[in-house]
């Protein structure tokens, strides 16, 4: 299952990319919707929760969906980020944002499917570079490329890291 927030400031709208989303996303998934950035930061601060997929409008009263994503690309950088907007003006400053697709809201039909099936793609890939070490609370998601080395000590695994070290008595396995 994929998680996906959608952002954006028109109630209207959210509810219809979310059904378009459940039409013709391959993958289960499970929705969050909120209608300002600041709302989504928040959320993804306070639970540090990573959404797989975000739908990000570009422009809201208050904010810049673009500058959300740029906070967003910072804390959690393997979030697919689709911009589904009415605004041709921001072709250019998306750019300045790690992202996989920008729609406009007139062809998201057109679009969608294809922009959803890359991102999923995308987050693939970047699945095959984690361990995943499994412990008896739950499952650890750990980038590889954090690993500076394993040590085993009897049936204990130290994993360290740059952010500090993980022990681990279970089975560690790599993913491909």
């Amino acid at each position: 299952m994929i998680s996906i927030a959608i952002c954006d400031d028109n109630e209207i709208t959210t509810q219809e990319i979310a059904k378009k989303v459940e039409q013709c996303c391959p993958v289960e998934t499970e929705f969050s919707i909120f209608h300002h950035p600041k709302d989504l930061l928040d959320s993804m601060h306070a639970k540090e929760k990573a959404y797989d997929i975000i739908l990000m409008d570009t422009e809201f009263e208050s904010a810049s969906g673009i500058e959300a994503v740029k906070q967003i690309n910072a804390w959690h950088p393997d979030s697919q980020i689709i911009y589904i907007t009415n605004h041709v003006t921001y072709f250019s400053s998306v750019y300045e944002t790690s992202h996989i697709f920008y729609i406009l809201k007139k062809d998201i039909d057109k679009y969608l499917q294809a922009a959803l099936k890359k991102a999923i793609r995308h987050l693939k890939k970047i699945n095959q570079l984690y361990l995943i070490i499994h412990t008896k609370q739950n499952d650890i998601r750990l980038p590889q490329s954090k690993i500076l080395y394993l040590e085993r000590i009897m049936r204990t695994t130290n994993i360290y890291t740059a952010d500090g070290v993980l022990s681990n008595a279970g089975k560690i396995r790599f993913y491909q």
